[in-house]
């Protein structure tokens, strides 16, 4: 009896502690709520360069078109063009910066910004001229004498070379003609209607007169005098070789021409060619005028300059030359 009044009596004290307790009216503490931080919509081209071609890349970036124009030396590879590119902070790009591209077609990079949004740019690199090298010219397949199968007709444009027996289908396009009376020379096709066999051009001549070219394309050529470059009182002699390198925009042709004699696009009454490939009195081959470049115009008026590389004779007793041409676009 007395232990269950004991009990009873712990759970009346137990009640009234607990009636007596107060309710917490307090209000819970919560962290005011931070406001995200925007993300950058910034997504553009800064600069376009290409640091590893020499000389030095113009480019320039148009953010109201969204384009990239860069004007490319003549003799880089355009195929294989590695830019580097500057673009908004935070931003991304792809095609990736430092990756070889080719920019013979425009090119299509996107920039996309912190924020996901995009913008294309195009990007449109060329060169203002023409590069070939290794051009490689005969005559004389016939044992030493002219022969139809000489690879003697240049188009500069092209920096493609026709068989002589080719000359009526492609006068159009033809530019020089190489022969070999007692040296190696270059003439424009007019040098062989107004001079022909007085200029030594009459082994050539037999082949060309029956062929009834319907054009004999005019220009002018250097004609080169003497062995070392001299600017005389008739203004002969050329720019030295090494200049060659410094000639990589039309706006460097166009300067190498104010140099030395004056030549004339239209130079209809030219009957003379320039040599290029000295000889001995025997003859013989000896030595090419490799240290200066040979500047020209062409029929249409474009400007160039053309290098002598190398010179020799085949097996087949023919003569040969191998040139490099710059020409303006």
């Amino acid at each position: 009896m007395k232990a269950n009044i004991k009990i009873l009596f712990i759970i009346s004290l137990l009640a009234i502690g607990y009636a007596c307790k107060k309710p917490d009216t307090t209000t819970p503490i919560t962290k005011p709520q931070e406001n995200p931080v925007a993300k950058s919509a910034a997504k553009d081209i800064i600069s376009f360069d290409f640091k590893t071609v020499t000389p030095k890349v113009n480019s320039k970036v148009d953010l109201v078109n969204k384009e990239v124009t860069a004007l490319i030396p003549m003799e880089a590879d355009i195929k294989k063009l590695i830019p580097t590119i500057t673009i908004s902070e935070k931003a991304t790009i792809s095609p990736a910066t430092e990756q070889a591209q080719d920019f013979s077609n425009p090119v299509t990079y996107t920039v996309t910004a912190e924020d996901g949004s995009t913008q294309a740019f195009t990007v449109k690199a060329n060169t203002d001229g023409y590069y070939y090298t290794n051009i490689r010219m005969t005559v004389g397949e016939n044992n030493g004498k002219i022969s139809q199968f000489d690879s003697s007709l240049l188009d500069y444009r092209h920096g493609k070379v026709y068989l002589l027996k080719g000359g009526g289908i492609n006068a159009e396009n033809i530019d020089l003609v190489l022969d070999n009376y007692c040296g190696l020379t270059l003439n424009p096709p007019i040098v062989l209607k107004n001079c022909g066999v007085s200029c030594g051009l009459g082994g050539l001549n037999t082949f060309v007169s029956p062929q009834n070219w319907p054009i004999y394309r005019v220009g002018d050529i250097d004609t080169i005098i003497y062995p070392t470059i001299k600017l005389d009182a008739f203004q002969y002699g050329q720019i030295p070789a090494s200049d060659w390198d410094k000639l990589s925009f039309a706006s460097d042709i166009d300067k190498s021409l104010a140099i030395g004699r004056k030549l004339s696009q239209n130079n209809s009454a030219n009957i003379s060619g320039t040599r290029v490939v000295d000889t001995d009195l025997s003859c013989k081959l000896t030595a090419t005028f490799g240290n200066v470049l040979y500047r020209f115009i062409s029929h249409e008026g474009k400007k160039g300059v053309l290098r002598v590389t190398s010179f020799g004779k085949k097996a087949t007793g023919a003569t040969y030359i191998t040139l490099d041409i710059k020409i303006q676009k």
